[in-house]
């Protein structure tokens, strides 16, 4: 599907935004590239026939019925298509020999083009060892913070281990937990665990304290059960410092499935690195360095995501604010 400038503006605003009415819309655009009402509204009566935009009724709702990816991937291969015959082998040939890169930037992006098939293969290892792990951890961590914040003695006694969990070096750890369990998935599992742990665990707990008093009190004169009042007043607010607790952890499950795999492994990006590091091909290090960051990038990218669904309040608040 070709979009052109003007549309893909709009659909911007659907694809950070999610769904917003016709009126919502032109307002966004207005603020930020002075488009007037008819302009907007006639820029999305073109990608309603395109079938980019879904109208929903009442109030003129738009959603997108594409995603963001669908339209770039359409775009680069009609690029491929028309430029290069087809050819993915050409265009990267073309961005390799354009002189105006330097010859690090060349040799970083030639060894992430060449050995891609290989990268792709040890990310997967590293991607399930840290969704395995973060999972494991955000479970771990809000059982944690269920528990102590419902027993007081609980949450005295063994609060402050789980901040001494955090005084412990990561790379510290690593060797002993490869030296018990092997060199399987196992160790750098439990390790992603101990390193997501404690932004859960504080995150929430952290959130079931800041609750009003007064709330609960409410909730407990209306007959509300523990249940309840966990779900309807505790979880929300609890709910925005969980999800930076989770962007933090995200990042760290990455790098912690990567410093695993340094000390001991067969696959993952922390196997790769520690063998183009003895071969000293330090551009397939900058490489693999630039992915791990990019594979970060999109985890706390996913969280975020996750969070505008979960917590729809903090889109109105911030409506109603301007």
């Amino acid at each position: 599907m070709k979009l052109f400038d003007s549309e893909w503006k709009v659909m911007e605003v659907l694809w950070q935004e999610n769904d917003r009415t016709a009126k919502e819309i032109s307002l966004r655009l207005a603020d930020s590239i002075g488009w007037n009402k008819n302009t907007t509204y006639t820029v999305i009566k073109k990608c309603i026939d395109k079938g980019a935009i879904e109208r929903r009724e009442p109030n003129f709702v738009c959603h997108a019925a594409i995603t963001k990816r669908q339209v770039q991937k359409e775009e680069a291969d009609s690029l491929v298509d028309k430029v290069f015959g087809g050819s993915a082998e050409l265009l990267f040939a073309s961005i390799l020999s354009d002189r105006s890169l330097s010859k690090d930037e060349l040799a970083r992006l030639r060894a992430l083009v060449g050995d891609w098939p290989l990268l792709a293969g040890h990310a997967v290892t590293t991607l399930a060892e840290a969704g395995i792990g973060l999972a494991a951890g955000i479970a771990l961590g809000a059982l944690a913070a269920v528990a102590m914040d419902r027993f007081e003695l609980l949450y005295r006694a063994f609060y402050p281990l789980v901040v001494l969990t955090q005084t412990i070096p990561t790379v510290a750890i690593a060797p002993l937990l490869v030296l018990w369990f092997g060199y399987g998935m196992l160790p750098k599992v439990v390790l992603i665990v101990v390193a997501t742990f404690f932004p859960i665990t504080v995150g929430l707990l952290g959130g079931f304290k800041s609750v009003d008093p007064d709330e609960i009190d409410l909730m407990r004169s209306m007959g509300a059960s523990r249940w309840q009042i966990m779900r309807h007043v505790k979880i929300p607010a609890a709910l925005p410092q969980f999800f930076s607790g989770l962007k933090i952890s995200a990042a760290y499950a990455i790098v912690g499935a990567v410093i695993a795999e340094w000390l001991g492994g067969f696959s993952g990006l922390g196997v790769y690195m520690t063998r183009v590091r003895k071969a000293y091909s330090f551009d397939k290090m900058f490489a693999v360095i630039f992915l791990i960051s990019a594979l970060s990038l999109v985890l706390m990218w996913a969280v975020e995501a996750v969070r505008r669904i979960a917590m729809p309040w903090e889109r109105v608040k911030g409506d109603q604010g301007e």
